[in-house]
């Protein structure tokens, strides 16, 4: 696992790193700001190192609005729509290093840097998306790191010595951009301007996993703020922005450095998950995360086109990006929404999902980008693939996404935590009381009425204690959920075991009874009344069940104690104590 947290009113960052997989030990420390805070100035190779026009005269090109609208129309053939960036990842033997040198630790670290920059591409309604299509680390494991530029050249040439193994994966996997990370902190990344499928690639440092998503929006054509790169050329509008975000506060886009300077003058901002943008507000002031000279989210939406087809995808169907809730039971339904980036092609273009090799019993509801769907009633527990197909038979799959648990056993509450369980709640006019068990007599704890230890001669239970006030009530009040989606938790029985004694007279006992409200019906009605008390103290508790003639729907149980009933010849009355309260439940699903 890995992970980045930014606190932005005080401007500090921290990761979140394995440090020993052997002992599973994470380390949390402090990022200089210095580092996180710098990306070097993309690169703009000089005509003489390229075939084609130099990365300048690309800029020019590409931010001429009719350029731009005639790249846009004559993309929209290209054989790739999905609108999703496929990247290959590669770490230097360094760059290992420094996040525990595992495959796991690779995967954590790629996730991360992904779920970063989807989530400002969601934030900002941006048509693209970025997925890995494969984590490696380099074949030359003597590779000593140089700096940023020399490392983005040598992922340029070919038969230079360099990467050259690592780089012949990348038409196999159909990866449209590269990034190599390093353990270098002197920048935290590089890339080129303007890329063209040769140079669509980037330098990141394992230490700044949102500079991801910067320098791949360079490749795209993305810049930083215009104050940091000094062009007031008002033609273009492919730069990063900040904004006041209150106060005093203020946050940049993901393209702009921390040296820009907000419409009120602050600068030093924290980077937030945005694309700059015009159609885009955010904080309590309102402000945009772009004008109209400064909007990535345009340009993203001229060259995504260009960009997810710089190499053929391999890798058919969406991106699934939550599975919510991603877990059932054994032998019950569920109701799972499925979130995701093109996994149809339109509102009711999915067909089919499974999970767990199971196909789902009906779909609820859908979009290009999400579908919600009722679980089958799954017989063995385990954990499987969530796969959603498209009526084009494009496949999306998250492996590992979705986990069947072992069926529930019976529901049993036996207060041995010393207070009700969160499945029932405490109503009425008195309190029950958790009586703990004495290990050793005599026992200061021992009641004058009711039972010394619970069932099965050791253990908590509930006691209701006696009063003389007329029709006191404690009762313990279950609730049931009935899901709106089509699956039903049905009641099939109730048991608990029961001791009521005290009075000389019979006639003098409490009552219990347990009741029940219904879909059927709101008023709670008597399903059930305790016939038979103890005769002295240390008689064994007597159980009390109900077993319904069919599973119910039921919206409530409560168990109630009457303590006192007021008869007059009574000299004391008995308290009611309860042990392992047990509630059978089964689900059906419409």
């Amino acid at each position: 696992m890995v992970a980045s947290v930014l606190l932005p009113e005080e401007g500090k960052k921290y990761e979140l790193r394995l440090s020993n997989a052997n002992t599973h030990l994470y380390t949390v420390k402090e990022i200089p700001r210095a580092i996180y805070d710098r990306e070097d100035s993309p690169e703009t190779a000089a005509a003489s190192e390229i075939e084609g026009p130099a990365a300048e005269a690309r800029r020019a090109a590409f931010t001429s609005p009719a350029l731009l609208s005639s790249t846009a129309t004559s993309m929209a053939t290209a054989t790739d729509t999905s609108g999703i960036l496929d990247v290959m990842f590669l770490f230097t033997p360094q760059a290992l290093t420094t996040i525990g040198n595992t495959p796991s630790a690779m995967k954590a670290l790629v996730a991360l840097s992904l779920q970063i920059g989807n989530d400002a591409l969601r934030n900002s309604n941006a048509p693209l998306r970025m997925r890995s299509v494969g984590t490696f680390a380099i074949n030359d494991s003597s590779h000593i790191e140089t700096n940023f530029r020399d490392e983005l050249i040598r992922l340029r040439y070919d038969f230079d010595g360099f990467f050259d193994e690592d780089m012949k994966q990348r038409t196999a996997l159909g990866a449209d951009v590269v990034v190599l990370f390093v353990a270098s902190t002197s920048y935290c990344g590089i890339a080129y301007l303007w890329a063209t499928k040769d140079l669509a690639l980037a330098v990141v440092s394992t230490q700044c996993p949102d500079s991801v998503s910067h320098e791949i929006g360079h490749t795209i054509g993305l810049d930083h703020d215009r104050f940091s790169t000094h062009d007031y050329d008002y033609s273009h509008y492919n730069f990063g922005y900040c904004w006041d975000t209150g106060p005093k506060s203020c946050y940049r886009s993901i393209m702009a450095y921390s040296s820009c300077v907000t419409t009120n003058r602050r600068t030093n901002c924290p980077r937030g998950l945005y694309f700059s943008s015009p159609l885009t507000t955010q904080g309590e002031l309102g402000r945009t995360t772009g004008i109209a000279t400064s909007d990535n989210v345009r340009v993203l939406q001229e060259q995504a086109s260009r960009a997810v087809n710089w190499l053929p995808s391999k890798t058919t169907g969406g991106m699934i990006f939550s599975v919510e809730p991603g877990y059932s039971v054994v032998g019950r339904c569920e109701a799972v929404t499925i979130t995701g980036w093109s996994l149809g092609q339109s509102a009711s273009d999915i067909v089919s999902v499974s999970i767990n090799g199971i196909p789902v019993d009906k779909i609820i509801s859908q979009s290009a980008d999400s579908v919600q769907v009722l679980t089958a009633l799954s017989s063995t527990p385990g954990t499987g693939d969530v796969v959603v197909t498209a009526s084009n038979g494009y496949v999306t799959t998250l492996r590992a996404s979705f986990t069947y648990q072992a069926k529930e056993g019976d529901f049993t509450m036996d207060f041995e935590s010393g207070s009700l369980n969160a499945f029932w709640e405490s109503t009425g006019t008195l309190a029950w009381s958790v009586q703990r068990y004495c290990d050793s007599l005599p026992c200061s704890a021992k009641p004058q009425t009711g039972p010394s230890v619970g069932v099965g001669g050791r253990g908590n239970f509930a006691k209701a204690a006696a009063y003389d006030a007329i029709g006191s009530t404690a009762q313990m009040t279950a609730r049931f959920s009935t899901h709106n989606t089509g699956c039903t938790e049905l009641v099939s029985k109730l048991s608990l075991y029961y001791h009521m004694w005290g009075p000389q007279n019979s006639a003098c006992k409490g009552e219990l009874r347990v009741e029940m409200q219904s879909v059927q019906s709101l008023t709670w009605s008597t399903i059930l009344i305790a016939a038979m008390l103890q005769a002295k103290q240390d008689d064994p508790w007597l159980p009390l069940e109900y077993t319904f003639p069919a599973p119910a729907d039921v919206l409530a149980l409560r168990i109630t104690a009457v303590p006192y009933t007021g008869i007059p010849s009574c000299f004391y009355w008995g308290s009611v104590s309860l042990d392992n309260v047990t509630v059978s439940k089964t689900t059906t699903c419409a």
